[in-house]
């Protein structure tokens, strides 16, 4: 049974998250609009949970900040970038898997030992 909705977007980021405020996933979500639009690679890089789970014709191994900003272009192709500068941030998807950008390209959730949000998984369309 899904929780109840903290808000618009059907996503309950208290009971998903264990976030005392949304706006701690919005202030994420900002960070990473900034950076991608400045594709800001080194920046991004601390963003990202490793190993990062990717799903993609090419069988990359991203297993550190190196091999993040090596392959940058390669995991933030246009089509991803896409998907999270034109994700509506009233919308978000939630389950317990954590937050979802677009249709599953992208995972983000702080189950991890910082309990910082981080982007788990990128599914390449």
């Amino acid at each position: 049974m899904t929780p109840p909705s903290n808000n618009n977007s059907g996503c309950n980021v208290k009971y998903h998250l264990a976030l005392e405020d949304r706006n701690d996933f919005l202030k994420f979500h900002e960070k990473l609009v900034r950076l991608l639009n400045k594709d800001d690679s080194e920046e991004l890089a601390k963003m990202i949970h490793y190993p990062l789970n990717h799903f993609s014709k090419k069988n990359l191994l991203i297993k550190n900040t190196k091999d993040f900003v090596k392959n940058y272009a390669l995991i933030f192709n246009e089509k991803i970038k896409n998907v999270i500068l034109n994700q509506d941030r009233n919308t978000f998807f939630c389950q317990s898997a954590g937050v979802m950008y677009g249709q599953g390209e992208v995972w983000v959730n702080n189950f991890n030992s910082e309990k910082k949000l981080k982007i788990i998984t990128i599914h390449y369309p």
